[in-house]
C-alpha cells in the first residue's frame, strides 16, 4: 500500500469516527425521547486532506442544506466561494 493512499485511509478513519459520534448523540436524543439535534455540525466534520472533487461536492451540498452560508462553506472546504457555487450548480 502507498503512502499516500495509507495517509487518506487513515483521514478518512478519523472523519468516520466523527461521524459516528454524531449519529450516537442522535440516538441517545431518540432513545431519550428528546431527538434533540447532533451536537456538532458538518462544519465541525474534518475534511479528510486531500479529499476527492465529489467528496467535497457532497459536503458543499449538505452544508447548504443546512443554511450555511456560501463564505462559511468555502472557509470549511478550503477553497474559494466561486468553487463553492461551481459545486452546487453541478447539483441542480
Amino acid at each position: 500500500m502507498s503512502a499516500d493512499l495509507r495517509d487518506q485511509l487513515v483521514a478518512l478513519q478519523a472523519f468516520l469516527r466523527v461521524a459516528l459520534g454524531i449519529v450516537e448523540d442522535l440516538l441517545v436524543g431518540f432513545d431519550r425521547g428528546t431527538a434533540e439535534p447532533a451536537t456538532q455540525s458538518l462544519l465541525d466534520l474534518p475534511l479528510p486532506p486531500n479529499a476527492p472533487k465529489e467528496v467535497r461536492k457532497e459536503r458543499a451540498k449538505a452544508l447548504h442544506e443546512q443554511g450555511h452560508s456560501i463564505r462559511d462553506i468555502a472557509d470549511a472546504l478550503g477553497v474559494s466561494k466561486d468553487t463553492v457555487r461551481r459545486y452546487l450548480r453541478s447539483f441542480e
